[in-house]
């Protein structure tokens, strides 16, 4: 969990060291990212091959001929993604790997290695870029991912984060959209909403300081540790896709919750043709995330449903398979079921009321 001591440490070293790029030249900050090198487990050579253009044979032949690559790449840009006035640099690295990895998990593979490009203005120093690396460095480490090759370019505004990279994924374990069938268990890992709740925290922080006319922005963050932690510095669910191989369980579907539960479901129905049967009392969400929402007079439930950056995953099993992964793994909940082809996306709220997408966004 994020520290508010280190938050703040953090936030303050951001106001600190600035050494202008042009001072020591590109290639020299380059060379200063040469030392984060992640950490796999993957022979090093055979990437190398890999990067050089010459084959991806090499690496299925080391992990088998039913080993399947693919590629994903994700981009974070200052003032959509993420604000640095409230973020510091080197949870917005670790990040990124975060909902990177997510993405790829919902092909039920694992991520070997990925590369980092930033696009940055003159207002970035050679230690913001150093933090940035840095945290994507520490996602790497614990996601046991080589962090190979790192670039640097300018522009005239915004920070931009982009990551692509390669994951590999068993050919009979990855999912389909067509496998996901009516009465499949709908599942969400861990707990939704937190992140949006922090970032509701944060932005009337903000907000506070900006209305003060204070020099340094300090915002009182002591009693939301939880919810900060979730949105500036989630952690991906690298855990469930390894409980996935370990109990030999295939999901039928699996998705990066990042859009909210009801957004990124209703795209899983359309792209299935199939119906949704959700209950709102099943909802995962943390005593944290209900104590922001009464605070700020919101509705607890919508920041479930239409909150995201969670790194959480939706996914659909079997009615069989989520009864026995219960048995193995607790950290996910049932929360409905799919239904008939052609059939709306409903929400049975607590009180027993059925409720369409369409009348939750009115």
């Amino acid at each position: 969990m994020l520290s508010m001591v280190a938050f703040f440490c953090i936030l303050e070293s951001m106001k600190q060291s600035f050494t202008p790029i042009s001072q020591i030249g590109r290639t020299a900050v380059l060379q200063k990212l040469n030392e984060y090198q992640g950490s796999s487990s993957i022979p090093i050579n055979l990437l190398e091959k890999k990067l050089s253009g010459l084959s991806v044979s090499n690496l299925v032949e080391h992990f088998g001929i039913d080993t399947q690559l693919y590629q994903h790449s994700l981009q974070l840009i200052e003032g959509i993604h993420f604000d640095i006035t409230y973020t510091p640099l080197e949870h917005l690295g670790y990040k990124a790997v975060s909902l990177f990895s997510n993405e790829c998990f919902a092909e039920n593979g694992k991520v070997i290695s990925l590369s980092c490009d930033l696009s940055i203005p003159n207002k970035v120093s050679v230690e913001m870029i150093q933090s940035i690396i840095s945290g994507v460095n520490k996602a790497c480490i614990e996601n046991n991912i080589v962090f190979d090759q790192k670039n640097i370019q300018s522009n005239s505004s915004q920070i931009i984060i982009h990551i692509h990279g390669l994951a590999l994924a068993k050919e009979q374990r990855r999912t389909a959209i067509h496998d996901v069938q009516t009465g499949h268990a709908i599942c969400v890992s861990g707990d939704v909403g937190a992140a949006i709740a922090g970032l509701r925290i944060l932005m009337r922080e903000k907000k506070f300081w900006q209305n003060s006319g204070g020099s340094q922005f300090q915002p009182d963050l002591g009693d939301y540790e939880y919810v900060i932690q979730r949105q500036l510095m989630p952690k991906s669910r690298m855990d469930i896709i390894e409980r996935f191989e370990e109990f030999e369980i295939v999901p039928s579907c699996i998705r990066h919750l990042k859009l909210g539960v009801l957004n990124d479901l209703a795209q899983l129905c359309e792209e299935t043709g199939l119906g949704a049967h959700i209950y709102q009392a099943t909802l995962p969400i943390a005593i944290e995330t209900r104590q922001v929402a009464d605070e700020m007079e919101e509705d607890v439930d919508k920041y479930a449903y239409f909150g995201g950056e969670d790194a959480e995953l939706l996914f659909t099993l079997t009615e069989d398979d989520a009864d026995r992964f219960f048995t193995l793994f607790k950290d996910f909940t049932v929360i409905g079921r799919m239904t008939e082809a052609h059939s709306t996306l409903v929400i049975q709220t607590s009180d027993g009321q059925l409720v369409s997408l369409d009348d939750m966004i009115d």
